[in-house]
């Protein structure tokens, strides 16, 4: 009996072995490209952090304000758009909308944030990043260490990101006193409509920093770094207008919704066809308090 339980126990063993073993080989498969990201972004910071305590200074900690552009991805390709939206007003405003999105790679954002550099020269920064002709919001939480090199400054850094992008469909047009998107009224003469949805991102960067002027207060700074999803949330309606007061206000409808019709290339979508995965870059201007 014993020898039969140990024999049991050995063949469990193994095979648990076996299929721990094969999970993890392909789990390391699947985040391959973004291991080895990382592990060059922490390369990178290791490097640093040791050699500006060779060749740092001490000086005391400062806050620091920064605004620039950048060029971040937001791609998909030719879409055939087929829209049609009916609201719950009484007089039923609606609008359909049929059209060709051409094919789509970058977006334009303009960022603005501050941060604080301790004495040790490691650094943390908070910012957003707003585009004007996509409906797309950014927050961001960036960590990372600077080191000095004659007049510049490499700041390699891991920055968090949990943003709002999407594609704008038209505007609905209001034909009596407002449009009603569920329970919220928009009196103004048309409500703009997108479709949209979350995601949640980790973007490994590498920044350069210029010193402008004796005092050193001002400085240009540029960055580059691979932008890496974790996660992309289901896809919605936003709609986006006035009150009775002209205060602007929006509202949030689901695909799924039965006074929702929206087709990509002939075919009913109710998820993103947008990605967010790639290279970006900033440039921009700074400054030392």
């Amino acid at each position: 009996m014993a020898i039969c339980l140990l024999n049991v126990g050995t063949f469990l063993c193994f095979h648990k072995k076996a299929f721990h073993q094969f999970f993890f080989k392909l789990f390391l498969k699947q985040i391959q490209m973004k291991r080895l990201l990382l592990i060059n972004l922490f390369s990178f910071i290791a490097y640093f952090s040791f050699a500006q305590s060779v060749y740092g200074d001490n000086g005391e900690g400062s806050v620091f304000f920064f605004a620039g552009l950048g060029v971040r991805p937001l791609t998909h390709e030719d879409l055939d758009i087929y829209f049609r939206y009916v609201d719950e007003s009484p007089s039923r405003d609606n609008i359909t909308e049929e059209f060709k999105l051409k094919a789509n790679s970058i977006v334009v954002p303009i960022r603005i944030g501050v941060g604080y550099k301790a004495s040790n020269q490691y650094f943390g920064s908070i910012s957003a990043e707003f585009s004007l002709a996509r409906p797309s919001t950014i927050w961001q939480v960036n960590a990372g260490r600077s080191l000095k090199y004659k007049n510049f400054t490499i700041n390699p850094s891991l920055c968090f990101e949990y943003g709002t992008g999407g594609v704008k469909l038209g505007d609905i047009k209001n034909n009596d006193v407002y449009i009603q998107v569920n329970n919220v009224q928009f009196y103004s003469n048309t409500a703009s409509v997108s479709v949209k949805n979350s995601f949640m991102s980790l973007r490994p960067t590498l920044g350069l920093s210029f010193p402008l002027g004796d005092e050193k207060h001002f400085y240009l700074y540029g960055d580059l770094s691979y932008n890496l999803i974790l996660h992309t949330g289901s896809s919605y309606l936003y709609f986006d207008g006035k009150d009775k007061d002209g205060n602007g206000i929006g509202e949030s409808e689901t695909l799924s919704a039965p006074n929702v019709f929206l087709m990509v290339n002939s075919k009913r979508v109710e998820n993103t066809f947008v990605k967010y995965n790639g290279i970006a870059f900033n440039i921009g201007i700074g400054f030392h308090l």
